[in-house]
């Protein structure tokens, strides 16, 4: 069951990061704009923590865990990478766009994995249900 905590812990961890930084580059012009459009980027950039954290609560293999928890640093890792490159090396005045996208263009890596995760866990639910 530790695993599940880290898993969720790290995905948490990865959401916050990224809704922190949605907030940073937000607009400071007026209050409810720069309330509402980090929870706007949030929906495309973030969607794939929230994937991860639906993954880990329903998984109970520890091997899956493992698996969403690295999916999660990878997103990560992604993430602070693309838009690193995009707001501070390269800036750009449309380069907030590329925060509709980033979730979009981490898919082929992430789906494999979640897909991975997903049937390690139905693999062993169904070994020690048979008493494998």
């Amino acid at each position: 069951m530790k695993f599940r905590a880290v898993s969720i812990g790290i995905s948490s961890g990865v959401l916050l990061s990224i809704m922190c930084f949605c907030i940073y580059i937000g607009p400071r012009d007026d209050i409810v704009k720069m309330l509402c459009a980090p929870f706007f980027f949030l929906l495309f950039c973030g969607f794939p923590q929230i994937v991860s954290i639906f993954l880990s609560v329903r998984s109970k293999s520890p091997i899956s865990q493992i698996i969403l928890a690295t999916a999660s640093l990878l997103y990560g890792g992604w993430f602070a990478y693309v838009c690193y490159d995009a707001f501070f090396v390269n800036v750009d005045p449309q380069s907030a766009i590329l925060l509709v996208f980033v979730g979009i263009y981490a898919l082929p890596v992430l789906l494999p994995l979640w897909i991975t995760a997903r049937i390690v866990d139905m693999w062993i639910y169904c070994r020690s249900k048979n008493g494998l």
